[in-house]
């Protein structure tokens, strides 16, 4: 299905080569050309923006597309449709459609880039914040591939709930595979079937966890009042119990009630993660 969404954002490279490429999901309400913008009023320690840090990186915005939300009971922009913040695992079916049309989106852009980059996947970060995160990190499950990195801030894990709960039974490859089953369904059939774990065959894990190598850095002020730090740390856990690398981080006396990045800590910590990750061959499937 191809939807037709905003005009992307891009912080074109200062230099003139192009070596890496960072995609950046706003949060609800918010668009591409924004976060771009708050992001460039912003320095770490070094007085320094973090376009300036990588002058040979292009950063690439997308925009939600508008959406009917009935918690506003208006059109906002969002990558998929909410209807709590406090407990976002409520009414999962009615956020499915969304998810199942921003992966897509933001699957053709990872395509793009990649192939912008002669087809070196560890060369693109993909990232997010606040539901710019939680659907970048459904995207970055459902990959097809390992990326050079993942980056993502006072956001959470998508069905975190029905995750925990095959986790907790040991059913690692249902919930592994449960992204990719859900949004290939209708929203009314979401609830996969139980199968055992030997059901799974090699080659179904495998698909299932080819992008699992991506290392990933998660951020979270302790003072959130908008998305609790707790559904920060559980899409930590997850991750972590899937397989993914995560290096975790909390912030306290963030701007904006706790929801935004904290000046400099944060931006240096990304920074180096950047630095290091870019320096690092694509991680094997």
């Amino acid at each position: 299905m191809v939807l037709l969404y905003p005009a992307r954002h891009v912080y074109f490279p200062a230099n003139a080569e192009h070596t890496a490429t960072v995609i950046l999901l706003h949060g609800r309400g918010s668009n591409g050309s924004e976060l771009a913008s708050d992001l460039a009023e912003t320095r770490t320690s070094a007085g320094k923006t973090v376009f300036a840090h990588f002058p040979s990186v292009r950063w690439v915005f997308p925009s939600a597309r508008p959406r009917w939300s009935d918690q506003f009971g208006e059109e906002i922009s969002e990558w998929f449709d909410l209807p709590s913040v406090e407990d976002p695992d409520q009414d999962g079916q009615k956020q499915l459609p969304g998810l199942q049309e921003s992966v897509e989106y933001i699957h053709r852009i990872l395509d793009e880039e990649v192939t912008k980059l002669g087809g070196n996947a560890a060369r693109v970060v993909l990232g997010g914040i606040s539901q710019g995160m939680a659907v970048a990190l459904v995207a970055l499950i459902c990959s097809p591939r390992p990326l050079g990195a993942f980056v993502g801030a006072m956001g959470w894990m998508p069905f975190s709930g029905k995750l925990t709960t095959y986790l907790e039974k040991g059913e690692t490859e249902q919930a592994a595979s449960f992204f990719r089953w859900a949004l290939a369904h209708p929203p009314a059939e979401y609830k996969r079937p139980r199968r055992s774990s030997v059901e799974i065959s090699d080659a179904s894990k495998k698909t299932n966890r080819l992008s699992f190598g991506t290392p990933v850095l998660l951020g979270h002020g302790e003072d959130d009042q908008w998305i609790s730090v707790r559904l920060g740390e559980t899409a930590r856990d997850i991750l972590l119990r899937l397989g993914f690398q995560v290096s975790w981080k909390t912030y306290r006396g963030v701007e904006g009630d706790g929801h935004w990045l904290k000046e400099p800590e944060q931006f240096d910590d990304i920074v180096r993660f950047l630095e290091d990750k870019f320096k690092q061959p694509c991680p094997s499937s």
